[in-house]
């Protein structure tokens, strides 16, 4: 420091200041640069602090896009099992269909078979009731 300064009151001179003026020029110059250190000293644990936040920053975005990844995943996967579900449903529903309309045919088939079970019973008791008539007939 005291070469420097030396130096820069020797510069002084010969660019034609005087003396007291060099040394007030020179000591000017060493507050500022005393200032200019502690500023520094002073800026460095700021400095430091800056770089742990924009490193915490950048792990905090990267924590962020990985969970926005992570919903996107759920949310197509839950859209996924919703139209497997949706199409199970539907297919369920036409399989109920189709077996609804295959008990109402054999309903009506059953139906029809005891209409003509029934007008066969019907007409053989007329039968029978027509021989038992020709029976009687006969016997006499």
């Amino acid at each position: 420091d005291v070469e420097e300064r030396n130096h820069t009151i020797a510069t002084l001179q010969a660019a034609g200041a005087s003396s007291a003026a060099a040394e007030e020029i020179s000591a000017e110059l060493q507050r500022v640069y005393k200032e200019k250190a502690k500023l520094e000293a002073n800026a460095k644990p700021l400095v430091d602090t800056v770089g742990k936040l924009s490193a915490s920053l950048q792990e905090a975005r990267a924590a962020l896009n990985a969970a926005r990844s992570e919903a996107s995943r759920a949310v197509l996967e839950r859209d996924q099992i919703r139209i497997e579900a949706d199409k199970a449903s539907a297919d369920a529903n036409n399989k109920l269909l189709q077996q609804r309309r295959l008990l109402e045919e054999a309903t009506k088939d059953l139906q029809q078979q005891r209409r003509a079970l029934q007008a066969g019973e019907t007409s053989a008791a007329r039968d029978r009731s027509s021989l038992h008539d020709t029976t009687k007939e006969l016997e006499l």
